[in-house]
C-alpha cells in the first residue's frame, strides 16, 4: 500500500509544471515569510511584459500546468489580465497560491476563475483567528480567508490548502486537518516544515520544529490520517525525511528539490561561475536548511574539479547480481531517479545478502549494515564527477541537480546515531529509503 502510494505521489510530482513570480510583495507580514529579503532587494511587482515572455517561453518548453505565485500573486496590478493570458495561450491548469484575502471581495473572486484559475491553494497557519492573524502579522486575515474560501468554493476550482508547521500551530495541525475536511469538503494538504530564510531565520528559534517537537500527539494523528483514510491526499514540504520513519510515502519527491533550485539559480551560478561565495551560507542557518547537503555536495565537486575517478565500479541489479564476485575491484548496488524502475530493477535484497555474507567484497556508497560485517565499505560521490561538467571542465548546475537526485541523496535514520559506523557512514539513497522504508537500515552496535 505505502509503495503504492509512493508510486502515484511520483507520477504526480513528475508532471512538468511551472512556477513564475508575479510579485515579491505581500499584503501580509508573516513571521515565517521566507521572501523578506527578497521583498527588500526587488521590484514589488514582476513587469507583465517580463512575465508574459516567461509564460510564453513555458509554453514553448511544453508546460501545460502554470503556478502563480508571489509574494502574493492576486496583488499584482495585472493579475487578471495575465491569468486571462495563460489561459488563452492554451495552459490547461492555472493555479494559484494564495493567502485568500483579496478572494473575499466577491466580484474578484469571480473574476479569478472567469480569467482561468481552475485550482486554489490557500495559505492557512492556524485553527482559529487568533492563531492565524498572529502568524501572519494582519488582524482580520482569518476571516477574509475564510470568505475567500466560500467564494471559491461555489465554483468547480479544486481547492488545497498549504499549512507552514511552526511551534504555534503544530498542537492544531490535526484539528485544522479535521475542520476543513469535514467543514469544506478539503483533503489536499500540503505541510511545510521551516526553512531558515526572511522572517522565518529571524524567528527560528520561536517557530521551528524539531525531530521531538514532531512527537506531538497533534502530528502523530497526521500521520496516522495519511496512512490510514484514502479521502486525504497529503504532502510535506522540505520536512526532513529523517523524521518520517515508518511513514515514508510522506517523503518529499527528490524531484521537488529543482523547484527550490529555480529561485536561486542565479546564486549558484555565481558561486560556480565567478566564485562568487553562496549569499545565504552561514553557519546557523545551513542546519536547518533543506539544501544543506545539496550544497555540501556541490562545494565538495567544486572543490576537486580535477579529481580522476580510481574505481572500477560494478553496478548492480537484479539483472546482473549473479556476476557478482570477490575479482570485481568494487561493487555498487545501481540507485535510480525514479522509484518505478527501482521497484523493477534493483537487486533482490535477500538474494544480494546471501551472495555477499562470505565476505572479501568491497561496496562503495552503501551503508555498512546492508554490506555485511566481512565486507569492506567506502564512500566516495566524487565518482559521479565527470558526468556533471559542460564542454569548458566546469560544473554544470542543472546536470549537477539531476546528478544529486539520482545518485548523490543519501540520508540516514535517527536511529543511526547509535550506530558505530555512524561518523563514517552516509547512508543510502532517499529512494531506497522510501521504497524500503528506513527500518531497513539497522545500527551496529
Amino acid at each position: 500500500m505505502v509503495k503504492n502510494n509512493l508510486l502515484i505521489k511520483e507520477k504526480i510530482a513528475s508532471k512538468p509544471k511551472y512556477w513564475l513570480r508575479l510579485s515579491y510583495a505581500c499584503n501580509n507580514n508573516c513571521l515565517f515569510c521566507l521572501d523578506k529579503e527578497a521583498q527588500s532587494n526587488n521590484e514589488q511587482f514582476v513587469s507583465e511584459k517580463d512575465l508574459q515572455s516567461e509564460i510564453k517561453q513555458a509554453l514553448k518548453e511544453g508546460y501545460r500546468k502554470i503556478i502563480l505565485s508571489g509574494g502574493e500573486p492576486t496583488i499584482h496590478p495585472r493579475f487578471l489580465h495575465l491569468v486571462k493570458f495563460c489561459q488563452n495561450l492554451g495552459f490547461e491548469r492555472i493555479q494559484i497560491i494564495t493567502n485568500g484575502r483579496m478572494l473575499a471581495y466577491r466580484k474578484f473572486a469571480r473574476q479569478t476563475l472567469i480569467s482561468g484559475v481552475n485550482e486554489v491553494t490557500f495559505s492557512l497557519h492556524g485553527l482559529d483567528a487568533q492563531t492565524h492573524d498572529y502568524l501572519v502579522g494582519v488582524e482580520g486575515a482569518y476571516d477574509q480567508l475564510i470568505q475567500g474560501l466560500h467564494n471559491i468554493r461555489a465554483s468547480n476550482c479544486i481547492i488545497n490548502i498549504d499549512i507552514v508547521l511552526n511551534k504555534k500551530n503544530i498542537k492544531q495541525v490535526h484539528e485544522i486537518i479535521d475542520f476543513f475536511s469535514k467543514n469544506y469538503s478539503i483533503y489536499e494538504y500540503d505541510l511545510l516544515h521551516l526553512i531558515p530564510f526572511g522572517n522565518a531565520f529571524k524567528n527560528l528559534s520561536n517557530l521551528v520544529l524539531s525531530y521531538k517537537d514532531y512527537q506531538q500527539k497533534s502530528w502523530q494523528k497526521v500521520l496516522t490520517l495519511a496512512k490510514n483514510d484514502k479521502r486525504y491526499f497529503i504532502w510535506t514540504n522540505r520536512l526532513p525525511a529523517q523524521y518520517l520513519e515508518d511513514h515514508e510515502a510522506l517523503i518529499q519527491d527528490p524531484h521537488k528539490l529543482s523547484d527550490e533550485l529555480k529561485g536561486r539559480r542565479h546564486m549558484f551560478e555565481n558561486y560556480l561561475q565567478n566564485n562568487k561565495e553562496l549569499a545565504c551560507k552561514d553557519g546557523q542557518r545551513c542546519a536547518f536548511c533543506f539544501l544543506h547537503d545539496f550544497c555540501l555536495k556541490l562545494s565538495q565537486f567544486k572543490e576537486n574539479i580535477n579529481y580522476k575517478p580510481k574505481y572500477n565500479i560494478k553496478f548492480l541489479t537484479q539483472k546482473n547480481l549473479n556476476e557478482l564476485n570477490s575479482n570485481n575491484l568494487i561493487v555498487a548496488i545501481k540507485n535510480f531517479e525514479f522509484l518505478e524502475k527501482l521497484k523493477d530493477q534493483t537487486v533482490n535484497l535477500d538474494e544480494f545478502k546471501n551472495k555477499t555474507k562470505n565476505g572479501n567484497l568491497k561496496f562503495i556508497n552503501l551503508p555498512y549494515c546492508l554490506a555485511g560485517q566481512n565486507n569492506q565499505v567506502v564512500y566516495d560521490f566524487l565518482i559521479y564527477l565527470p558526468k556533471v561538467l559542460n564542454n569548458k571542465k566546469q560544473i554544470d548546475l542543472h546536470k549537477f541537480a539531476k546528478m544529486y537526485i539520482s545518485n548523490l541523496y543519501y540520508l540516514k535514520s535517527v536511529r543511526c546515531d547509535d550506530c558505530k559506523y555512524n561518523n563514517q557512514c552516509a547512508g543510502w539513497h532517499i529512494n531506497y529509503l522510501r521504497y524500503y522504508g528506513f527500518k531497513i537500515l539497522k545500527p551496529v552496535k
